[in-house]
């Protein structure tokens, strides 16, 4: 559970015998809808960086930010840019266009094994 996803609160008596912790249920993570182009980086604005381990979480923070168009994963390095400018091929890092990926750079079409 996220930890912005829980509210505890705590009570103990002043010696420390009483601990009684109530936590509230998780708020649903934000939809996201994006088109992931793995091996791919786009994007010269960005917005901020957070940590997560997936694409899916990257997407989530994406759509906390109005401005956030783009987002590219890079190991547990998650950036939210707000634009798609200077698309490219780039090993290990996974991007996700929350709007059309833009015509004047499209992303390649898929390889043949």
């Amino acid at each position: 559970m996220p930890p912005r996803a829980l509210l505890a609160i705590t009570t103990a008596a002043l010696l420390g015998s009483t601990v009684s912790t109530v936590a509230a249920a998780p708020s649903p993570p934000p939809t996201c809808n994006a088109t992931l182009v793995p091996g791919w980086s786009a994007g010269a604005t960005i917005l901020s960086k957070v940590e997560t381990p997936t694409a899916a979480g990257c997407c989530a923070a994406c759509t906390l930010l109005p401005e956030c168009v783009v987002f590219v994963l890079d190991g547990t390095a998650c950036f939210l840019k707000a634009d798609a400018a200077g698309s490219h091929a780039k090993a290990h890092q996974t991007t996700g266009f929350v709007s059309a990926p833009p015509t004047d750079n499209p992303v390649p079409p898929s390889r043949s094994p």
